[in-house]
């Protein structure tokens, strides 16, 4: 089941699932974490929707979010931040989202996210990264969005699954022997190094 909750000592909502036969790999979380002020929050999905449905949450046409975690049931991650702007003004946000395989090492990304103070700098570290991924194996054709659909949205999709799937760590709740090697085939044309390291990690439960 899962397990969805604000926690206000790190102004952030983690998303656990937990499975009783893999107690180890409980503390696996994905997690977002704003740098504002948080005003209200929602975990459960119901909640938020209501019977507005995607496009007319109830909870945004009541001008309120039900500050309630989720247990169990289908989740949401969603804050609310009161500000005003005046005409012609701008104003930025930054929040992180990811996932970490234990609640110290989600602390440890965010208290060096907050100390960085550089967020421009930190975003373009992980946009080089991607370009790097994304440049493996690339496909040119007479159709530009046919080779924007494999060499960038394919790949992306791909190692998005697998890192959200928990295929990047075998101390997700729901990786095997089995699913460790899925996902190191499914991203070897895209980021070989990974797929090394996941089937390395792989043979060392096995042998």
């Amino acid at each position: 089941y899962t397990n969805t909750q604000y926690l206000p000592l790190e102004n952030a909502i983690a998303a656990k699932l937990f499975l009783p036969e893999k107690e180890t790999a409980n503390e696996a979380a994905a997690f977002m974490a704003p740098f504002f002020r948080v005003d209200g929050y929602c975990c459960c999905k119901v909640d938020f929707l209501g019977g507005g449905g995607i496009d007319t949450p109830d909870a945004v046409a009541a001008d309120r979010l039900p500050s309630m975690m989720a247990c169990g049931e289908k989740t949401v991650g969603v804050f609310r931040h009161e500000f005003e702007l005046k005409p012609g003004a701008k104003a930025h946000f930054e929040l992180a989202a990811g996932r970490a395989d234990s609640a110290a090492e989600r602390k440890a990304v965010l208290t060096r996210l907050k100390a960085s103070g550089n967020f421009n700098a930190i975003a373009s570290v992980v946009d080089e990264s991607w370009q790097e991924k994304i440049s493996f194996n690339q496909v040119h054709t007479p159709d530009p969005d046919f080779d924007r659909w494999v060499n960038v949205w394919l790949k992306y999709q791909q190692l998005q699954s697998v890192r959200w799937g928990g295929g990047l760590s075998a101390n997700s709740p729901l990786m095997g022997y089995r699913d460790m090697l899925q996902h190191a085939a499914g991203t070897v044309f895209i980021s070989p190094g990974d797929s090394r390291d996941l089937m390395l990690e792989a043979l060392h439960y096995q042998y």
